[in-house]
């Protein structure tokens, strides 16, 4: 429920609250008022039935006509007997046809009952619907004003807090809003718009650190990468000795990982890699150079690799991304498998691989997707099922990661 909906529902309720409390005191009020009367009536005839009593006057006469007096409790009306008998020290009785009673009893010498009727001299009693439907529509009115000064008061109050909340929602990050704390009242929304300002100068500020980095990675560690990786391939070709080709082996898989690594992170970098346009990758031979590319992991390894995917398996997507996405994935597995049997197969737009390595570290398989998580074993820098987790992120696919002491299966769904 918003914030504008939950002032008008608390001003609303604060009203009915008013009114119910007001109506009821106002109910209870008269008829402490009309009760009091009656009482006071009786106590007065009271005092004059005595008088006359004290003068030897044998059976005086009440100066109400509406008023009985009676020496004997078994003289009383029947009606207030019955009532009597069940609450002794009752003194307001209800009877048939709207009869009312009140009953006042005398310790005097001698005793008496004076029993007034009052049905006649009432007043609040007769009018209690009418007095009660003024009350009602008096309530409705309170609560109808209530909630159009809380509607009021809201729109006033919260209209700026909106504008405010649209005018950031809509930014993109190479055009934040500047200037904004000058629209805005000098309350605590201004004081608000003017923090929220000054952050997004600095969020301007790192958007174009980012974007000069990017742009200038791609040339600055792409082209040397290149040429280290040249190298080395030539370098193959005439290297005889063992040793040496063990060497040139480390520096073959460094790069490699290197490469990987740089593009990820570039692909991540650049915001806008997202919103390009997607289309039909071919998944069969992305999968078939990747095996090649990291056949050197599994190299005196008693490890077979099956390729379970059809000429025909093709997903919707950016290539460069299933690209790094299986590269890490492929690479994770041949280097964690000792021997076995690693899988990649695409099965209904889930692209699937399977090792029979000894599976993630149970301490660390809830967050093995964050960066910098590793196990004990690891020779990486933790950061590759972290980049695979945060293009998923970025290109809405699903990622589950299962793993136990017998093998990890991890699934990409595009």
């Amino acid at each position: 429920m918003s914030i504008k909906r939950r002032l008008i529902l608390a001003f609303g309720l604060f009203a009915l609250f008013l009114s119910a409390a007001y109506s009821s005191f106002n109910f209870l009020f008269a008829y402490t008022v009309e009760d009091a009367f009656i009482e006071r009536m009786l106590r007065e005839e009271a005092q004059h039935i005595q008088a006359s009593l004290d003068k030897g006057v044998a059976n005086p006469t009440p100066t109400n006509p509406s008023l009985s007096l009676f020496f004997s409790l078994q003289e009383l009306p029947e009606e207030v007997l019955d009532m009597l008998k069940e609450e002794p020290k009752r003194i307001e009785f209800y009877g048939e046809e709207g009869r009312h009673y009140h009953l006042h009893h005398s310790t005097g010498s001698p005793p008496f009952y004076l029993v007034a009727e009052v049905s006649q001299m009432l007043v609040v009693r007769p009018l209690a619907k009418d007095v009660l439907a003024v009350l009602v529509i008096l309530s409705l009115l309170m609560i109808a004003f209530a909630i159009a000064l809380a509607y009021w008061f809201a729109v006033k109050t919260l209209n700026p807090l909106s504008n405010l909340v649209t005018m950031f929602s809509q930014a993109e990050p190479d055009s934040l809003p500047q200037n904004i704390s000058e629209q805005f009242p000098p309350n605590e929304i201004g004081v608000l718009a003017n923090s929220l300002e000054s952050a997004m100068q600095k969020i301007q500020r790192f958007v174009e650190r980012e974007q000069n980095f990017t742009r200038d990675a791609s040339h600055e560690l792409r082209t040397p990468i290149a040429a280290i990786k040249g190298a080395t391939e030539l370098l193959a070709l005439r290297l005889t000795d063992n040793d040496d080709k063990i060497v040139l082996k480390r520096i073959e898989y460094a790069v490699n990982q290197m490469q990987l690594s740089v593009d990820a992170l570039l692909s991540l970098a650049r915001e806008e890699s997202s919103q390009l346009d997607k289309s039909e990758v071919s998944v069969l031979p992305i999968a078939e150079k990747t095996v090649i590319q990291n056949a050197y992991l599994i190299e005196n390894k008693d490890i077979e690799v099956d390729v379970d995917v059809k000429p025909t398996d093709k997903l919707l997507a950016q290539r460069g991304v299933v690209d790094i996405i299986l590269a890490n994935l492929v690479s994770n597995a041949f280097q964690y498998t000792l021997n076995g049997r690693v899988s990649i197969a695409f099965d209904e737009n889930m692209l699937i691989v399977r090792d029979t390595g000894g599976g993630i570290e149970e301490g660390i398989r809830t967050k093995v997707t964050e960066t910098l998580v590793k196990g004990r074993s690891s020779k990486g820098f933790g950061i590759g099922l972290s980049i695979v987790n945060r293009l998923c992120e970025a290109h809405q696919l699903s990622l589950d990661v299962i793993s136990d002491s017998s093998g990890t299966k991890i699934s990409v769904g595009f």
